[in-house]
């Protein structure tokens, strides 16, 4: 996987991982997670404490026109908060198929 400001890897039943790229002590980056049935999130940034904001979006196909997919926000929004060894992780079903989006706040 590759993101702005992210790459990372995932293989089904394990989880995503994902890491900053050089100059990760950016505000923000995203990345596409894809359709894999995968169920937690980890992502290795600096050692730093911060506060971060992870929002999903999941596509929306249309069934006539299946390559027509618009973003729509998928209704969660996590505030969550790296460890002193720059490690986060989100454990939630679902993962796959989904554009995250993090922030710090």
């Amino acid at each position: 996987m590759e993101g702005a400001n992210f790459v990372g890897a995932a293989s089904e039943g394990g989880p995503f991982v994902l890491f900053g790229t050089a100059g990760s002590l950016r505000r923000a980056g995203e990345v596409s997670l894809p359709d894999l049935a995968c169920d937690s999130l980890n992502r290795y940034q600096p050692p730093t404490r911060c506060n971060l904001r992870a929002e999903f979006q999941r596509p929306q196909c249309f069934p006539r026109h299946p390559r027509q997919c618009l973003p729509v926000f998928w209704p969660i929004c996590l505030r969550l908060r790296a460890n002193g060894k720059g490690v986060l992780r989100v454990k939630k079903p679902g993962l796959g198929n989904l554009r995250l989006r993090v922030t710090k706040i």
